[in-house]
């Protein structure tokens, strides 16, 4: 029997839709730069998948340093700036600690997120096959 866990692939959007607004999402590899960042003038998100040189992120770090990059988005996109420090520069640790929690959230309650989605009449099968037409 054959006891070692395969790695799970995650598969990650290429295209997130923002406002009136499609951001490209990059997981660039094999750069020395391994940090995460986004251009909201070009509507680019690069997500980093390596920890250093040598070692690669595991999935759900990729996915918390996503949702970190979606997090500046948003507080860039809604002008409220609410991650900003009292010198105007943005808290990472505060971003941080809300991108766990919402990692978190959609992990724990993913079936029930979806459950509810399809019981408020959302036509969610046509919008999987839309979000499949731009891929």
């Amino acid at each position: 029997m054959n006891t070692m866990k395969r790695k799970k692939k995650i598969v990650l959007p290429k295209k997130l839709k923002i406002g009136a607004h499609i951001w490209r999402v990059f997981y660039p590899k094999n750069e020395l730069n391994c940090t995460s960042s986004e251009s909201y003038d070009k509507k680019v998100i690069r997500v980093g998948n390596k920890v250093n040189f040598f070692q690669e992120k595991i999935p759900t770090k990729i996915l918390l340093d996503l949702i970190h990059e979606l997090l500046h988005v948003i507080d860039e996109f809604t002008g409220h700036y609410v991650f900003e420090d009292k010198n105007g520069k943005d808290d990472e640790g505060a971003i941080d600690a809300f991108s766990e929690v919402i990692l978190m959230i959609i992990c724990d309650n993913f079936e029930r997120i979806i459950r509810a989605i399809v019981k408020s009449g959302f036509p969610l099968k046509r919008m999987v096959d839309k979000i499949h037409e731009e891929d």
